[in-house]
């Protein structure tokens, strides 16, 4: 009989789920996905993990739960480097420990680490593991993450399309909207595409006019090779990313406005904001928009900040004579 392997819908989630699945249905094992986020999910989260944690690590421990009677196995690999001399956020590497500590009674984590701080073997090192878990043959195995890895690719290139995962993952297909307004919305994956957790910003981007540019859209390779201006390399992978985006829209200028939508507590997002916050206003005119938020954030406050944004750019691009500085919004 075929196991059931659980996948929450949270974290890496919108980055990878469509490698995994691929190669868990590669080796003929079922995959169940927890429900979208809800202010259900989200109220058992804040209830079943500490304080000090970031809404998105609170919202991943409720998904966790979800999937509790669902599945044998519950996948949460341990995301350590994605990316050569480069590191994911340490909550990643501790998700599974945290996870263990704050629930009781869960089918057996999977919890293989992906490291690929020293070679991108390490990700078929993690493969590997999780596929004897099912199977006693490595050549399988082998050729199941080699299918997932092409799978992975497709779903890369979608984005070129200006599709967001959700829609690729639901095999939805939406026309770009060719709005006049370009807006880059900067942030880690598991912020602007879960639309619970951001109150769903990408739609009220565009139903005030704007088209929606992320970081996946752009060419993966030339964000790195612009931050080789810096004078020292990024320590983290999202903030390389995030800072080549910077740096690849002034050479560009593509965009009418930015906006960086970040979590409360999130320490890299802390300095990377402001980095890109800082060469923006320093080298160009694209106004910049910082929005913070958490459990506590309300409804109504991200519409009017998203609102005003939009109506300032749109001022703008009427030659209305509006300042190009910024807010800093926290919704609470």
């Amino acid at each position: 009989m075929s196991k059931t392997v659980g996948i929450p819908r949270g974290l890496f989630f919108y980055r990878f789920y469509p490698l995994w699945k691929s190669f868990f249905d590669e080796l003929g094992v079922k995959t169940v996905v927890s429900n979208p986020s809800n202010k259900r999910i989200m109220d058992i989260g804040v209830f079943s993990c500490i304080n000090e944690a970031c809404l998105p690590v609170k919202l991943f421990h409720a998904h966790v739960l979800e999937l509790k009677d669902k599945a044998d196995y519950i996948f949460v690999p341990r995301y350590t480097s994605l990316s050569k001399n480069e590191y994911i956020c340490p909550k990643f590497g501790g998700i599974s420990d945290m996870i263990r500590s704050s629930l009781d009674d869960l089918p057996e984590i999977i919890d293989v680490e992906v490291n690929m701080r020293k070679s991108k073997k390490g990700a078929v090192t993690a493969a590997m593991e999780t596929g004897l878990y099912f199977v006693n043959d490595r050549k399988k195995i082998k050729l199941a993450y080699q299918s997932a890895i092409n799978s992975y690719r497709m779903f890369m290139q979608e984005f070129t399309n200006h599709r967001i995962p959700e829609d690729v993952i639901n095999n939805r297909w939406k026309q770009p909207i060719g709005h006049d307004l370009k807006i880059l919305l900067m942030g880690h994956t598991y912020n602007i595409y879960d639309s619970f957790l951001n109150m769903n910003i990408i739609n009220k981007i565009r139903e005030f006019g704007g088209d929606v540019i992320t970081l996946e859209m752009f060419d993966r390779v030339s964000l790195k090779d612009s931050t080789k201006e810096l004078k020292k390399p990024i320590f983290w992978e999202y903030g390389t990313h995030a800072i080549g985006g910077i740096y690849e829209t002034n050479k560009n200028l593509n965009v009418d406005g930015i906006i960086y939508l970040m979590c409360f507590g999130c320490g890299i997002d802390s300095f990377i904001c402001n980095m890109a916050e800082r060469r923006i206003r320093n080298t160009s005119k694209i106004p910049f928009i910082t929005i913070t938020i958490d459990e506590q954030s309300g409804q109504a406050g991200m519409d009017t900040r998203i609102e005003a944004f939009m109506d300032t750019l749109k001022w703008r691009k009427n030659d209305h004579n509006i300042s190009t500085y910024g807010e800093r919004a926290y919704l609470h």
